[in-house]
């Protein structure tokens, strides 16, 4: 059984059953093997193409997909796969290498040799295809990347994670003028994520303004509560000036004390939803504001509304959304990380 779901970012697919399950991956990735003795097996994959470059959400439950020695030879496909988990874990096998991941673990697969990989339930995974002339790495060198875990630090895979969410959560398609700079900044983040596996740990992957503006704003997002964060912080990272951060987040429309501040607002108005009883002095302090005043008067500017006003009218109204089946999805919503979704557009 295949349903189509042509709403919302991307193109969704689900289905039940192992045949389509082969079908469907085939036409996203490489013709692959698909071994399950779940009953009642389900998949579900949302893709979409940024210019050369294929991104899919994928998930299912418990699985092993082969890419067979035969199908290599009957249907080559000269691409490579970057693999993030968002949820789950698995194990892969490539030339001769044995790799265990958990959540949050990233890898880099070969679609032109043969390969294996098992996933438990509740996976979930980010991938992206990159067509072999796009990856400036030597073959050598890129063939022993394979079924390895990519590093997680702050220059690489998990900006790289941040960036595709975005890409596949979004409210609306690119825009034909937007598609080359993304296609380039998410080739810029994939490369940054793989230099620490080609080359030495002192040394640090070129990157555009772009690509920079990128990384920049994942690492506001996972240290805005901090409330001894500077830009002086951020641009040190990233081994720019303050002046070339603020160059950047120009082209949003604000800069990054703005961007930084807008943030742990959005944050704070999370918490008066979901903490009730909090303070206003508390979630500050949460946040990253060190006076409670300064949050209050950047609140009321931003919401038009004290935090305690703001609290109060969400709990009058009426609760959104339907019930759903009972089944849970299989799919994570990413539509929280479109950067282009009001609150992250400056």
């Amino acid at each position: 059984m295949r349903e189509e779901h042509p709403s919302g970012p991307g193109n969704r697919l689900d289905v039940a059953g192992r045949d389509a399950w082969a079908e469907l991956v085939a036409h996203a990735y490489v013709p692959l093997r698909v071994d399950s003795d779940e009953p009642g097996f389900r998949g579900a994959l949302r893709e979409g193409l940024v210019g050369d470059l294929a991104i899919s959400q994928v998930a299912s439950t418990r699985v092993t997909v082969s890419r067979t020695a035969r199908s290599v030879t009957t249907d080559p496909r000269d691409v490579f796969l970057l693999c993030m988990f968002v949820r789950g874990g698995g194990t892969t096998v490539q030339d001769g290498r044995i790799a265990r991941f958990s959540s949050g673990g990233g890898f880099l697969l070969n679609g032109d040799q043969p390969y294996s990989l098992r996933f438990g339930d509740g996976n979930e995974l980010l991938t992206l295809r990159v067509p072999v002339q796009y990856l400036a790495i030597r073959e050598r060198s890129r063939n022993r990347l394979t079924s390895q875990a990519v590093p997680d630090d702050a220059a690489g895979l998990n900006v790289l994670r941040r960036y595709v969410s975005g890409l596949v959560g979004r409210h609306r398609p690119l825009a034909d003028d937007e598609v080359d700079e993304h296609h380039e900044v998410a080739l810029e983040l994939l490369h940054a994520a793989l230099h620490p596996m080609v080359y030495s740990d002192r040394s640090r992957a070129l990157m555009s303004g772009s690509a920079i503006l990128a990384s920049a704003r994942w690492f506001i997002e996972q240290h805005h509560a901090d409330a001894r964060l500077t830009i002086e912080d951020v641009a040190r990272e990233y081994l720019v000036s303050r002046r070339h951060l603020e160059m950047q987040f120009a082209r949003l429309g604000t800069g990054p004390a703005a961007y930084l501040r807008r943030l742990r607002l959005r944050h704070a108005a999370q918490l008066l939803v979901t903490s009730r009883r909090g303070q206003a002095g508390a979630i500050a302090g949460e946040v990253g504001f060190s006076d409670v005043n300064t949050f209050v008067r950047a609140f009321r500017r931003e919401y038009g509304a004290t935090p305690d006003e703001w609290r109060r009218a969400q709990q009058r109204r009426p609760p959104s959304g339907v019930l759903g089946s009972g089944t849970p999805d299989l799919l994570t919503d990413l539509s929280g990380f479109d950067w282009t979704a009001p609150g992250f557009d400056g």
